[in-house]
């Protein structure tokens, strides 16, 4: 930033203008148009790309696919857990016997009130129902387990995509397929040019008259366009010491990006007076 700044030398107009009384003055600064974020893009779990979907200079949305990586043995894993989640063979062959021992329990339970068995019968015919009932929880409980591998499966293989987590203009690329990707190198960059960031320096003597949500205006000479208006979003609270500047930050709307960033622009930005 001290290189970018180092080429923006603000220049002032100062005007007073009246309003019912009231006074307020405009400077004029020289500013730069700059990408709002910036996103240097890495693999979250080290492997081989297998695919690269996005170029240099590409656009692209949130959620698209920048690139993926080998995935065969996550694949595999996720095609074992989903198995094992949707077999439902033992869980199906325990209600079954269950359905049957709570009838056999309750035909016994209609002889005892007659004195047509033994108490030991009914007993023996209400525990075969409880260790069924323990065998259908267990089993239950090993789907549900079953389930929640096939998830954590099904996310490790979504860590082998990288997605773009918001729309932006890809400006390098790092990886090939079949490179070694890991967290360290950055496989894309990704900026953001809707909206845009002006950074302008403010002298330090109008510290105090700039203020978060005020609404300015900026030209572009390079463009020609007349006057576009940006919102101030940040003012910083410390003061350059040598240039004696502040750094203001503004957002500008710029739909299909239709500004590149790195243009020059003259900021004129009313001051409270």
């Amino acid at each position: 930033m001290e290189s970018q700044r180092s080429g923006l030398i603000p220049w002032i107009v100062f005007f007073v203008v009246s309003s019912g009384g009231s006074a307020w003055a405009q400077t004029a600064e020289d500013c730069l148009l700059e990408p709002s974020a910036e996103l240097r893009l890495a693999v979250r779990t080290p492997g081989v790309v297998a695919s690269v979907h996005a170029a240099r200079g590409d656009a692209v949305g949130a959620g698209d696919v920048l690139l993926t990586q080998v995935d065969e043995v996550e694949r595999a894993r996720l095609n074992v857990a989903r198995g094992r989640a949707e077999d439902r063979a033992t869980l199906d062959g325990i209600v079954a016997r269950l359905d049957v021992a709570r009838a056999q329990r309750d035909r016994i339970s209609a002889l005892a009130e007659g004195d047509l068995v033994t108490q030991e019968r009914l007993d023996a015919a209400e525990q075969d129902v409880l260790s069924l009932l323990q065998e259908r929880a267990a089993a239950e409980s090993t789907l549900r387990s079953a389930a929640l591998e096939a998830e954590a499966a099904r996310a490790a293989l979504d860590q082998l995509v990288l997605r773009a987590p918001q729309a932006g203009v890809v400006t390098e690329r790092g990886l090939d397929p079949g490179e070694f990707a890991d967290q360290q190198s950055p496989a894309f960059t990704v900026v953001t040019l809707d909206p845009l960031h002006v950074q302008a320096w403010i002298p330090a003597r109008y510290w105090g008259g700039v203020a978060r949500g005020d609404v300015a205006q900026l030209s572009v000479p390079a463009r020609g366009d007349g006057r576009l208006e940006a919102d101030v979003i940040a003012v910083d609270p410390i003061l350059e010491t040598v240039s004696e500047t502040f750094r203001v930050t503004l957002a500008l709307p710029n739909p299909d990006s239709r500004l590149p960033a790195g243009l020059p622009c003259t900021l004129y930005l009313p001051i409270g007076g």
